[in-house]
């Protein structure tokens, strides 16, 4: 390819050749330039259209490692949350666990519960069974009189002083009685300072019967006047009780009086040792 030479602007004085004022040496376009131009479009054109062929027909190279991370997340997310279901039920199984024992051990001490119940309920059944038979035996007994002509030893008249002046305290219709408490105590050994005690506990020293002259509370019986009744009451303690060897009160106490047998023997303890008291003193 040849040279082109373009020359500047035109002399406006004509042909001469002489320059103007603003005279521009000419332009060479040389035929490599030319070459190199048409070479490097021709390149830039073929890497776009290589570029467009490759995004036409290959997936995005950012496309790959986004569904990846999402699948790495989804199973993480899936290993998490079978951990705290697997967390979860062990948690619930303790629990039902605990509260399978703590009901077997709730159970355990009610039927405890149940069983002493029950003993104490049949312990009481047959002691208020005993006491009934006791008053029933009280019933049929015929009454006896006491003998008139009882005389008292010179130690057993400061017993039944101790009585009166014991009974006097209490202001109970019994004074004047001590005689005969002694003489029935003795007539069938039972301790007089015990029966006067057992009426203390059980009609405030004949204050307060529910049935006639019966002090003690005794079955369903009743007596004629306060010596009938002292004699046959302590005729019937004789034989139900100290013969059969319930002498101490403690002993006495559950089947005589069952629902509240401890404070009936502490009372009627009480009582009897009063009376002790002045005995004592009367003696000194």
């Amino acid at each position: 390819m040849s040279d082109v030479t373009f020359s500047g602007r035109q002399n406006k004085r004509g042909k001469s050749g002489q320059s103007g004022k603003h005279h521009r040496p000419p332009v060479v376009i040389r035929s490599w330039h030319v070459v190199t131009a048409t070479s490097l479009a021709t390149f830039m054109i073929a890497l776009a259209i290589t570029g467009i062929v490759f995004r036409a027909t290959a997936p995005g190279p950012a496309a790959t490692p986004k569904i990846a991370f999402q699948s790495i997340g989804t199973a993480a997310t899936e290993r998490y949350s079978d951990q705290q279901k697997h967390a979860e039920d062990a948690a619930i199984a303790e629990q039902e666990q605990l509260w399978i024992s703590h009901i077997r051990e709730l159970s355990q001490v009610q039927r405890d519960e149940m069983a002493r119940r029950e003993a104490l309920a049949k312990e009481t059944a047959r002691q208020a069974a005993e006491a009934e038979a006791l008053a029933r035996t009280a019933a049929a007994a015929p009454p006896l009189t006491m003998p008139s002509a009882n005389i008292l030893l010179a130690g057993d008249q400061s017993l039944a002083q101790a009585i009166d002046v014991y009974l006097t305290e209490q202001e109970s219709p019994l004074v004047g009685y001590g005689r005969a408490f002694v003489s029935a105590g003795k007539t069938f050994g039972v301790d007089p300072f015990l029966v006067v005690a057992i009426a203390g506990k059980e009609s405030s020293w004949g204050k307060h019967c529910f049935l006639p002259y019966n002090a003690w509370g005794w079955g369903e019986a009743s007596f004629t006047d306060w010596e009938n009744a002292i004699f046959n009451y302590t005729r019937l303690l004789g034989e139900e009780y100290i013969s059969k060897g319930r002498v101490d009160v403690n002993v006495i106490a559950p089947i005589y009086c069952p629902p509240n047998h401890l404070s009936w023997a502490n009372d009627v303890a009480k009582f009897y040792d009063e009376i002790a008291v002045i005995q004592v003193g009367l003696n000194h």
